[in-house]
């Protein structure tokens, strides 16, 4: 009887489709992240172009301490030297040229023609945007997270990080940097996504 029960059993299990395989979602686009920082302290020597301050070297340099291990693919900066001094030591230390995005076109918006450049990246890109009081708040705002007003002239010590998946944005906003002592700044509240 055991033999019996035994055939029965596997003329059963022959008889029986195998199951379907499950659907597997395709594995999703690694999203592309995209940090956002104003040029950090400026001189005040008169010029349209000036350098930055000491505190503003400083500044760049806790930049690279804060981003050296973000996986950067791409570091965006626009003609001024100020933008181009403020990533200048990330970029040294993780071997990146900085690509110039000219700040004055005419036809064409910086934020428009940064977005543009961003999308034009490989998804999951990491990039860094050293910009500009007036360009920060459009820019993340170009990149699917929350509308910002201009930044204050004393706000040089936000991050700003913009996580661009298929559906959606996610946006974080930090401090980096020397914090300065006595210098009374309003700093518009962040929202988070």
């Amino acid at each position: 009887m055991t033999r019996l029960f035994l055939f029965a059993l596997l003329a059963l299990a022959a008889c029986t489709p195998a199951p379907e395989p499950a659907d597997t979602p395709a594995a999703a686009d690694e999203p592309t992240v995209v940090y956002l920082v104003r040029h950090a302290e400026k001189a005040d020597d008169g010029t349209a172009d000036p350098p930055l301050t000491d505190v503003g070297i400083a500044r760049a340099q806790a930049l690279a301490d804060s981003l050296a291990d973000a996986g950067l693919d791409a570091i965006f900066v626009t003609h001024f030297q100020r933008t181009g001094l403020t990533a200048q030591p990330l970029a040294e230390r993780i071997g990146l040229t900085p690509v110039v995005i000219p700040a004055t076109d005419g036809t064409d918006s910086l934020t428009a023609r940064t977005a543009r450049q961003i999308r034009a990246l490989p998804p999951g890109s990491h990039v860094l945007v050293v910009g500009h009081s007036n360009t920060i708040g459009a820019l993340v705002a170009a990149l699917g997270g929350p509308p910002m007003q201009d930044l204050p002239d004393c706000q040089y010590d936000s991050l700003f990080q913009v996580t661009m998946a298929d559906t959606a944005a996610v946006f974080a906003a930090r401090t980096y940097g020397p914090v300065l002592e006595g210098e009374a700044c309003e700093v518009p509240e962040m929202v988070e996504l």
